[in-house]
């Protein structure tokens, strides 16, 4: 997609010294500052991840449902385009669960709050919280002054990271997550 937009090669060791889970710094990596050549980059990318498959963690998917069906408002918010994380939720039959959802675009993603879809301003900050598995995510959270929670059910999410990043609180599985949501409620 960024050899597309820089109508270069790109190797994919400079993919990965260059890769950053926010767009506007992938662009200003790759210095492509057109807004066109931004926003075509983007639907590509969206073409492309469209192609993959995403299985949920573990347990995810019935949480959700279970949250969805009680008093909690859930709310979306990554770091893909739109295209293909609506395509991912309606592949796992998620996508009605969220009362929102926000995405990335040219200009911003996760951790930026001008990227969000939901009045978060008026959201009492601890009844709000961000479960991640990125440093981006739990940036985010401290962004719109919500509880840190960093999930490690992600093979790939690294703890240090997450910590240093301002994680309060640090969720080994799903399980872990549901019985403190429960116990808050309570």
């Amino acid at each position: 997609v960024f050899g597309e937009a820089t109508e270069r090669d790109i190797s994919l060791e400079e993919s990965k010294a260059k890769f950053h889970p926010e767009f506007s710094k992938l662009f200003a990596a790759f210095e492509i500052t057109c807004p066109q050549k931004q926003k075509k980059a983007l639907a590509a990318w969206g073409e492309v991840s469209e192609g993959f498959s995403f299985p949920l963690f573990d347990g995810i998917g019935d949480l959700l449902k279970d949250l969805s069906a009680g008093p909690f408002r859930l709310h979306l918010w990554t770091a893909r385009d739109e295209r293909s994380a609506r395509s991912i939720l309606e592949s796992h039959g998620l996508k009605n669960i969220f009362a929102t959802m926000s995405f990335a675009n040219e200009v911003d993603s996760k951790p930026h709050t001008n990227s969000l879809n939901f009045d978060w301003r008026s959201a009492n900050p601890h009844s709000t919280i961000v479960i991640g598995d990125s440093p981006s995510d739990i940036i985010g959270a401290k962004n719109i002054k919500a509880i840190r929670a960093g999930a490690l059910w992600d093979k790939n999410a690294q703890e240090t990271a997450l910590v240093a990043a301002g994680s309060e609180i640090i969720f080994h599985g799903v399980h872990e997550f549901k019985n403190w949501l429960l116990l808050k409620q309570n």
